[in-house]
């Protein structure tokens, strides 16, 4: 059967951006994402990830539910803008990823990029980590000057007030789905 979303697109501004803070909830302010936030009175840490934290990624990925990324390609971590906050452990091999915001595209030339890529690790969730993440990346994008796009279901209503909370609004609502080519 065709899957079919009622999904949203919001964009955000640096006039309409409002950075996660240190309340808790997020960075220092714009420009400045917090080396580390509390969590469940645990100390993690917000880094911006690469090429070496692709298994990582993909593990938490894993985890599924019904938001979990659909449109991930490990080429993103590598050409893209990620954002991780993670468990730190006694080593670097030994931290655990326990959110991840990303890219889909950042498209310069045409001035404009795609967020996504947004996932947490469900014991993890409602502690404003994907809050953090999230506008680690947008802070990033729009420090290059880019327009700042994301796309969200229209059912993941705690997705959009995290985004609403930075800024974000929306620019129209649209369907998406998966058709079938017809040839007579």
């Amino acid at each position: 059967a065709d899957r079919v979303r009622h999904m949203v697109r919001m964009t955000v501004t640096a006039e309409t951006f409002r950075a996660a803070r240190d309340d808790g909830r997020g960075g220092t302010g714009r420009g400045h994402p917090a080396p580390t936030v509390g969590a469940n009175d645990t100390d993690v840490v917000l880094r911006r990830l690469g090429a070496e934290d692709l298994a990582a990624v993909e593990t938490l990925y894993r985890h599924g539910g019904s938001y979990a990324p659909d449109a991930f390609h490990p080429r993103q971590v590598v050409d893209g803008v990620f954002y991780g906050v993670l468990l730190p452990g006694s080593s670097s091999r030994d931290e655990k990823l326990l959110s991840v915001a990303g890219t889909h595209l950042i498209a310069p030339n045409w001035g404009v990029a795609a967020v996504g890529n947004i996932y947490t690790h469900p014991t993890w969730r409602g502690q404003g980590l994907a809050r953090q993440v999230t506008s680690a990346v947008t802070q990033e994008l729009l420090d290059r000057d880019l327009l700042v796009v994301l796309n969200v279901d229209q059912s993941n209503a705690a997705a959009i007030h995290i985004y609403q909370s930075l800024g974000y609004r929306t620019h129209c609502p649209y369907v998406e789905g998966v058709g079938s080519v017809v040839v007579r």
